[in-house]
């Protein structure tokens, strides 16, 4: 089957357009993992923060009433 100019021209051009397109996108999912990464250690530090005030208080109310009456259904996070 033969191909003329004007067929192979347009490929071509469909070609590098997705090319470009194919660039952006993996540029785009390049910056979106590393947000992602960010993101994840935030929340890991935010936890360790979160769960350390938890212990703290869990404490200072066994010290202060000998008992943890208000710590009984409360999980580490939420």
């Amino acid at each position: 089957m033969k191909h003329n100019d004007e067929e192979i021209k347009t490929v071509t051009y469909q070609l590098k357009e997705w090319n470009t397109q194919i660039s952006f996108l993996l540029e785009k999912q390049k910056k979106a993992i590393t947000t992602a990464k960010i993101i994840t250690q935030e929340l890991d530090e935010l936890r360790v923060k979160h769960r350390l005030a938890s212990q703290q208080l869990r404490k200072w109310e066994v010290d202060k009433t000998g008992y943890y009456y208000m710590w009984e259904n409360i999980g580490d996070g939420g």
